[in-house]
């Protein structure tokens, strides 16, 4: 999936999101993880166990950050210079988090996999609307399983 200018959805343009990325340091998002006040949320209801996705991950602040909570948590976003950067940095940082490129629309997990599923600002950037992404969390996320989802 590594080609560039990837559109996977109306208003959503890989260049962009990578741009983005690139103008910001990885330890910046770090050190800002708790910028949207989310922490008390997301630390109380966080699942610790099974597996957890952060999808629309961007630089993985909150991976880094509830990956000292043991939470087994993967990072995944569209942009794959992102998700290149960010393993490139984490290798030369002593990390050792798992990042992948997906589509939060075709998520590369089986049914009711998952126990948990945060994404923090990105299914408003669908123009036509979030149906098509929270049905995959729907489809992903174990019966009982936990969804945070910002806009």
């Amino acid at each position: 999936m590594n080609k560039k200018n990837r559109t996977h959805s109306i208003g959503q343009d890989e260049s962009v999101w990578s741009k983005e990325w690139k103008s910001v340091s990885i330890e910046s998002e770090i050190r800002m993880w708790d910028y949207f006040g989310l922490r008390p949320w997301i630390l109380k209801y966080t699942p610790r166990n099974g597996k957890v996705v952060e999808a629309g991950c961007g630089l993985g602040r909150y991976n880094f950050y509830l990956s000292h909570f043991g939470v087994d948590i993967t990072g995944l976003d569209f942009s794959y210079q992102t998700i290149k950067h960010i393993n490139k940095w984490q290798k030369d940082n002593g990390y050792n988090l798992k990042f992948i490129e997906g589509n939060v629309e075709k998520l590369p997990y089986p049914d009711n996999s998952l126990t948990g599923y945060l994404s923090f600002g990105v299914i408003e950037h669908f123009q036509e609307g979030p149906k098509k992404v929270l049905d995959e969390v729907y489809r992903v996320l174990k019966p009982g399983g936990i969804a945070i989802i910002t806009t």
